[in-house]
C-alpha cells in the first residue's frame, strides 16, 4: 500500500538522515528502509532545485560570467559555459520584456 508522506515525516527524515541509518528511521516512523532511502533521494533532489532556483534568481545576475561559470562547474553542471549562455540569453529576454511592460 502506498501511504502519502506527511510533512512531519519529511522533517524527521531531513533532520536525521545524516545521523541515523535507514533502518533506524524506518523503525521510528514505521516505514520500510527502502521507502526511507527513496524519500531521502526525493527530498535531496527537491532541495537541490530550490538551491539552483535561489542561485539563479539572486546571485547569477550579479556575477561576472567567468565566476558564474565556475560556480556552475562546482555545482556539477556538465557543460557550465553553455548552460550559463543559455540561461543568460533567456534572462535578458525576460528582463527586456518586463521593462517594456512597465513603460
Amino acid at each position: 500500500m502506498n501511504n502519502p508522506w506527511t510533512w512531519r515525516e519529511d522533517v524527521f527524515i531531513l533532520k536525521n538522515y545524516k545521523k541515523m541509518t535507514s533502518w533506524q528511521m524506518a523503525k521510528k516512523i514505521k516505514r520500510s528502509p527502502q521507502s526511507i532511502g527513496s524519500r531521502v533521494s526525493q527530498l535531496n533532489n527537491s532541495y537541490q532545485e530550490d538551491v539552483f532556483k535561489k542561485w539563479f534568481d539572486e546571485y547569477a545576475p550579479n556575477l561576472q560570467p567567468e565566476y558564474a561559470i565556475k560556480s556552475l562547474e562546482i555545482m556539477g553542471i556538465k557543460t557550465p559555459d553553455k548552460f550559463y549562455r543559455d540561461w543568460r540569453k533567456e534572462y535578458l529576454k525576460e528582463r527586456n520584456y518586463i521593462s517594456r511592460l512597465s513603460l
